[in-house]
């Protein structure tokens, strides 16, 4: 079973809640570090939280799920690295907290190599530190994987991985423009479909994001 995500349950319920679930037959729990939580200031990786975690599920007799919340990102990967998401027609995306991304900073573009390399650099962190603890189950790559078509982001890193997505499917402009009806001079003049109205761009732009999902696992 899922249990923990910061901020909760909080810390004064972690020895109860883990003694209930371990009487109730269950055999392991999933927390999910937030990178938000977790690295507050760039560089600076705080686990207390999950060490004790580890003790607790230890202590009676659970194992554990590691699932990294990457989409809840630290406020200084926006502030430095302008790891915004941009809309299709040209808008930031201010980072927020809703739901699930209680915590807030939700969603850098992960097409932005700041972000990618950062957050390698937080889970390399997590696996020095966990990965040969014997109740370790597992690692979970993402929970929920997903693409939002017209939620993608269309900052300029996304564009450019869009276009060469783009070139490695027709080769040559003038094969685009056959096979689409459209007469672009070359593929860095693609845009982001602005309007779903474009019905063959918005379906290469939707295509496009799902197989971004798998290249982000």
């Amino acid at each position: 079973t899922q249990y923990y995500r910061y901020p909760t349950p909080e810390s004064s319920k972690w020895n109860e809640d883990l003694s209930h679930i371990k009487r109730l037959g269950f055999d392991f729990v999933q927390l999910r570090p937030q990178w938000r939580s977790h690295e507050r200031c760039e560089g600076k990786y705080t686990w207390d939280d999950i060490d004790r975690l580890f003790e607790l599920a230890k202590k009676h007799g659970l194992k554990i799920v590691l699932k990294f919340f990457l989409e809840c990102a630290p406020e200084w990967l926006y502030d430095k690295y302008n790891a915004q998401r941009v809309t299709p027609e040209g808008n930031t995306i201010t980072p927020f907290g809703d739901g699930s991304f209680y915590v807030g900073g939700y969603s850098p573009c992960f097409d932005n190599p700041a972000t990618e390399s950062r957050a390698r650099l937080l889970i390399a962190d997590a696996v020095k530190r966990y990965r040969s603890d014997d109740i370790l189950l597992f690692w979970h790559a993402w929970n929920e994987a997903r693409n939002r078509p017209f939620g993608e982001c269309a900052c300029m890193h996304s564009l450019a991985k869009y276009r060469d997505w783009l070139k490695q499917k027709f080769l040559t402009i003038d094969n685009l423009n056959s096979a689409l009806g459209l007469s672009e001079t070359s593929f860095e003049s693609i845009k982001a479909p602005a309007s779903a109205v474009h019905y063959t761009l918005t379906a290469l732009w939707k295509e496009w994001g799902r197989d971004r999902v798998r290249d982000r696992v």
